[in-house]
């Protein structure tokens, strides 16, 4: 386990566990009427709070998940798949993009949401190539239908100083809901783990405001969702920065401060730009 101000090491990328696969091109926009929204179902709900209940020592969240209207939230992924349980707590019964992987076998009774099917787990399972809706399509049949969909736009964690390049995906979904005028919004959010692998540690989910995307293009929309998320997210230059970041938050946490909340505030005191 990596104690507070520990060195940072790189750490093996831990397999996909969601987000829209580098590949993914647009696609087709499904009509909301014949897509029933999707909703996780109430044992995967109870189970992942009982988990976190047991493994956890708390689970604070910060700032309000939008309600109101179909959100497309913008995850950062730093703890494998532990991250679905924990999000789950501020987004409930929103379904994620999720690996196939993770819905076969003993697994698929800790995990639900929208398959993703990669040409090598066709092979593998024998899934045919009509038989699971892309991805990109999947995710936008989901908000027309008036659902809201969590995705992770690094698509794999690691526990680096900042975020693993994000896929296109996100920005080819919310083009194309765009397009079609869907009403929707878009909302970014990060888990702060005190200690990832420590038990009984502290958890902070912090979210951005939602707002609407302006972007006209892919490009300027990936840029767009990028900067929001990026803005909550771990951020680091790098590894040393990284470190003194989370030692400070540390700190602070040992005073009775949000660890999430101050490891953001020592990031941006630190960061740079705004150093001298």
């Amino acid at each position: 386990r990596r104690a507070p101000g520990q060195q940072n090491h790189p750490e093996r990328p831990i397999p996909h566990t969601g987000g829209v696969p580098p590949h993914a091109r647009p696609q087709t926009v499904l009509p909301a009427r014949q897509h029933r929204m999707k909703r996780l179902p109430r044992r995967i709900c109870l189970l992942g709070g009982l988990l976190r209940t047991l493994y956890y020592r708390r689970v604070d969240i910060l700032g309000t998940p939008c309600r109101d209207r179909p959100t497309l939230y913008l995850l950062s992924h730093r703890n494998g798949a532990i991250d679905g349980i924990v999000y789950q707590k501020a987004l409930g019964d929103t379904p994620s993009l999720i690996s196939v992987q993770l819905l076969r076998g003993p697994l698929r009774l800790l995990f639900d949401g929208i398959p993703v099917v990669r040409g090598k787990d066709r092979a593998r399972y024998g899934i045919p190539a009509d038989a699971v809706a892309a991805p990109v399509a999947a995710a936008i049949a989901q908000l027309r239908a008036g659902g809201s969909l969590a995705l992770y736009p690094e698509g794999t964690s690691a526990w680096e100083p900042r975020p693993l390049p994000y896929h296109s995906g996100m920005a080819v979904i919310a083009t194309q809901l765009r397009a079609a005028g869907a009403d929707f919004v878009v909302q970014p959010a990060a888990a702060y783990y005190s200690k990832p692998d420590g038990f009984r540690s502290r958890v902070s989910l912090i979210f951005g405001a939602p707002f609407v995307p302006q972007g006209e293009s892919v490009a300027a929309l990936q840029k767009e969702l990028a900067a929001a998320l990026d803005a909550v997210s771990v951020n680091c230059a790098d590894a040393a920065q990284f470190n003194q970041v989370q030692r400070t938050a540390w700190q602070a946490a040992q005073r009775g401060e949000d660890y999430g909340v101050a490891f953001l505030r020592a990031q941006r005191a630190n960061h740079p730009a705004n150093i001298g």
